[in-house]
C-alpha cells in the first residue's frame, strides 16, 4: 500500500541536533524500504543534507518570513502532491499546518514531537490546542504522548515512536582518552556540570555541539576560567558526525536536566562507548534496567564518581543492545505501522 503513496518529510534545516538527526535518518530508512518519500527544508540547504540518500527527491521552500506569501503558496503547491505529511518539530507544524488551514488541503499532517524539555515545561505552545491542533501526533517518549493527551486534549492517533539511529563503522581508537558530551550547548543539556564534575575528576572533558545559547556558552567559558582549567576542556561547534568521533574517548556523558530521547545514548549504544547518564527520557528508561549502574538520579558529584570509577570494569555488550532495542530496521517498520493506522482511520 505505502509504495503508491507520497511522504513527504518536513523540518526547517537540516542542523546539528537530535530532532535533525531523526529527520535524516527516518527518510533514509523509508527510501531503503522502498517508500515513496521525499524530503522538504522550509529554510535552506545545509552540509547536513549530504546525509540524505542521494537519490531522494528534495525540495527547499527558502522561506524569508513567516507570513511572505510566495513562500505560503509555493507551500502549498508543494504539500498538495503528498499523501502524509510528516513534520518534525513544533514550530514546523504550526507553519505546514496553517498552510494546510488557509488553503483547505484537508492532507493528513503529522506532528512528530521531539520537545526534549518537557519533564521541566509542560506548557503549550501558541495556537497548538486551538484551530492548529494536531490530529495526528508522534512522541518520542511516553512523556510526550501523555502530554498530547492531557495538554491537547487528543483522544485519539496518537503514537509513541522512541527515537534510533543508523550505525555507522568507525575504527576504535587504540588508546582513548578523557570523557566527552554530545549536545547542543544551552542549559537544559547542563554542559556545566559537566564541566565541574571534570575538573572533580582532574579529567578532560571534550564537549561537543552547536552554540544554541551564547549566554550560557558564556557562563561555561567564565566558569572554565574560575577552575583554571581551561587546559583540560575542548570545544567542538562544527562536528556534522559525531559517531566518528566518539570513539576517541574513555567515557561518555549526558547530562542534560530533561530529555526526550536522549538520542546521544544511542550513539553511544551504536559505538560500544561505556557512558554515565542521568535519567531522564525514555531511552534512559529502558536502558536503566539493563545497566543501573550506567544511571544516577540525582547531581551529586560524589555518586556520578561512585559510577565513573566502576563503569570502564563492567563487562557490557552494548552493541547487543542496540540491536534489542533500537535497531533501524525495527524502527522503519514501526513508523510504517503508523502510516497504515493514520489511513485506515482516515
Amino acid at each position: 500500500m505505502l509504495r503508491t503513496l507520497k511522504i513527504l518529510q518536513v523540518i526547517d534545516q537540516l542542523g546539528v541536533g537530535g530532532a535533525e538527526r531523526v529527520a535524516i535518518d527516518v527518510t533514509n530508512l523509508l527510501f531503503e524500504t522502498n517508500v515513496n518519500v521525499s524530503f522538504l527544508a522550509l529554510l535552506t540547504k545545509s552540509n547536513q543534507d549530504n546525509n540524505l540518500h542521494k537519490d531522494i527527491p528534495r525540495f527547499y521552500l527558502n522561506r524569508a518570513s513567516k507570513l511572505n506569501l510566495k513562500s505560503l503558496f509555493r507551500l502549498r503547491s508543494i504539500l498538495k502532491g503528498f499523501d502524509i505529511i510528516h513534520v518534525h518539530m513544533r514550530h514546523n507544524f504550526r507553519y505546514v499546518n496553517l498552510v494546510n488551514k488557509l488553503f483547505c488541503l484537508n492532507v493528513k499532517v503529522i506532528l512528530h514531537d521531539h520537545y526534549g524539555s518537557i519533564q521541566i515545561n509542560k506548557s503549550v505552545p501558541s495556537f497548538l490546542n486551538t484551530f492548529l491542533k494536531p490530529k495526528y501526533y508522534i512522541g518520542v517518549s511516553k512523556d510526550l504522548t501523555d502530554w498530547a493527551h492531557t495538554a491537547l486534549g487528543l483522544k485519539k492517533n496518537i503514537y509513541l515512536l522512541q527515537n534510533t539511529i543508523i550505525k555507522q563503522k568507525h575504527q576504535k581508537y587504540k588508546n582513548p582518552q578523557g570523557l566527552v558530551i554530545l549536545g547542543n550547548i544551552k542549559p537544559v543539556k547542563n554542559q556545566l556540570f559537566a564541566i565541574e564534575l571534570a575538573h572533580h575528576l582532574k579529567k578532560h572533558l571534550t564537549i561537543i555541539g552547536k552554540i544554541q545559547d551564547q549566554k550560557y556558552y558564556k557562563l561555561l567559558q567564565q566558569k572554565i576560567q574560575e577552575l583554571d582549567f581551561e587546559s583540560k576542556i575542548t570545544f567542538i561547534h562544527d562536528e556534522n558526525n559525531p559517531q566518528k568521533k566518539i570513539n576517541d574517548f574513555e567515557i561518555g556523558l549526558m547530562t542534560s536536566s530533561s530529555e526526550s530521547g536522549p538520542l546521544v545514548l544511542v550513539e553511544y549504544l551504536a559505538q560500544s562507548l561505556p557512558f554515565i547518564s542521568y535519567n531522564t527520557g525514555a531511552v534512559s528508561s529502558i536502558l536503566a534496567v539493563e545497566l543501573p549502574n550506567s544511571f544516577v538520579n540525582s547531581f551529586e558529584m560524589t555518586e556520578w564518581q561512585k559510577r565513573l570509577d566502576t563503569i570502564s570494569d563492567l563487562q557490557i555488550d552494548y552493541e547487543s543492545l542496540y540491536e534489542t532495542y533500537f535497531s533501524p530496521s525495527n524502527y522503519s517498520q514501526q513508523c510504517i505501522v503508523i502510516y497504515k493506522d493514520i489511513l485506515k482511520n482516515y
